[in-house]
């Protein structure tokens, strides 16, 4: 089905080779945006085939999230190399919430 690809090896040639994750993604937040179950002002994302290793992982999250808040995506700092064609015309204020 298209909406649900994973295809990293037609990146080049395939627009949607990563619907599927993208989609999974999308359904996730549209469940926690609508409230239907609760009201939130934010969600932990973790990638399907993840397996946490640390225990008391989860703990380690929460603390990052209050020592760092506010912020709009809190993580690894990006390393690569796809803001590179706009990186100077994100606002610094953006930049740093990210």
């Amino acid at each position: 089905q298209e909406l649900d690809l994973y295809i990293p090896s037609a990146q080049e040639e395939l627009y949607n080779w990563v619907n599927g994750p993208n989609r999974q993604f999308e359904a996730a937040f549209r469940i926690i945006q609508s409230g239907e179950w609760g009201e939130y002002d934010g969600f932990y994302l973790m990638e399907g085939d993840s397996v946490p290793i640390k225990a008391h992982w989860l703990d380690v999250v929460l603390s990052e999230i209050d020592v760092n808040r506010p912020f709009a995506i809190l993580g690894a700092q990006y390393d690569g190399d796809k803001w590179d064609n706009f990186y100077e015309k994100i606002p610094i204020s953006l930049l740093h919430h990210t």
